[in-house]
Order: structure tokens, then sequence, then C-alpha cells
């Protein structure tokens, strides 16, 4: 089956099809694997086997969003036909729940450009208690420290960006949490 999907994928017209044939592998796999499994070793080797399917399926998805986005350039609307587009988009309206522990720092996006971050919502919910105060900041690297420009948030605080004040936009969109206590904070259009 994996050979059969395999040679599929070399042909342009069977993409698609290649990608159920590995799907289907897979399940096959992992279902040979839980009855063959003996302890936490073989349910990683699943979670590994479900996780990379679950890529080949979200990168066919887009490229096939991106076919029907070239057929339909003059109609774009007519792509919600074959997506649904509400679900796609649901996550940014909605509030996400993030946990930071002490002294963490989190990349929330890379590769940040003008006019990603305006309007983004930050919510510190981590209870006053803890006195973790949460920096939000744009940094030249993943892992890089806050600099002073952005925010700095303390508990129970929520603040929408505005990216004129974090001064020069850099490419690492950060939270860093200096306490060394563990909290929670809340975005929303992330």
């Amino acid at each position: 089956i994996k050979v059969l999907g395999d040679k599929c994928a070399l042909i342009p017209s069977l993409l698609g099809v290649s990608v159920n044939i590995l799907a289907f592998h897979t399940q096959i796999e992992s279902a040979r694997l839980t009855q063959q499994s003996q302890g936490e070793g073989a349910a990683d080797t699943l979670r590994t086997l479900r996780e990379t399917a679950r890529v080949l399926l979200c990168q066919e998805l887009y490229g096939d969003m991106g076919k029907l986005m070239y057929k339909f350039r003059s109609n774009p609307t007519a792509v919600g036909d074959y997506f649904d587009m509400e679900i796609l988009r649901a996550h940014s309206e909605d509030w996400l729940e993030h946990d930071i522990n002490g002294n963490e720092i989190q990349n929330l996006m890379e590769d940040v450009e003008a006019g990603d971050l305006n309007g983004i919502k930050f919510k510190n919910t981590s209870p006053a208690s803890s006195g973790m105060v949460l920096y939000i900041y744009t940094s030249n690297t993943a892992n890089g420290g806050w600099n002073g420009s952005g925010y700095a948030l303390n508990p129970g605080e929520e603040k929408t960006i505005d990216e004129n004040d974090f001064g020069a936009l850099q490419a690492f969109f950060n939270v860093q949490n200096q306490s060394g206590n563990a909290g929670t904070f809340e975005t929303k259009g992330l």
C-alpha cells in the first residue's frame, strides 16, 4: 500500500489519491502497532505516524485551496463552496489560553511584517498573587529577551496591540515571563 501511495505521488494528476492511500497506510500501520504495542515507545510511534499523516493531509488541502484560488481568481467567494471558511477562521475570533512557565520566553509568530500584529488582544489571566508580569515585544530571535519596547501587562490587565508601541518592528513576536512563577495568558486574533 505504501509503495502504491509513493508511486501515485510521482504522478501530478494522482497526487490527491496518493494522500488518501498514504493516510490509509498510516491507519493500517498504526492499527498493527497498537496490536503489537508494549508500552510508551509504541504510543510515541503512533503519535508520530498520526502527526505525519496530519501534516501530509494539511499540505495537500493547502495545495488544493491554492488551485481553487487560482481557478476562481475572478470570483473568490466560490472557493467557499469547497472549504468551510468559517471553521478555518474561527480561531482568530476566540480567546486562546496559553500556559507560560517561570522565566520562560515563548515565540508566538515568526517573520512578522507590518500590520501582522495590529489588533491582537492580550489578557494576563494569572492571579495577582503570582506577581507574573507579562512582557510582549518583538525580537530579532525566537528566544530573544525583552528589549524594553512593547508592553508589560500585570495580572488581570488586558491590552490591544498597536505596532507603533514596539518601535522598530523585528521578525519574532515573543512573550516573556520574568518571574519565577508559572502563569497563564490569553490571546485573541493571533
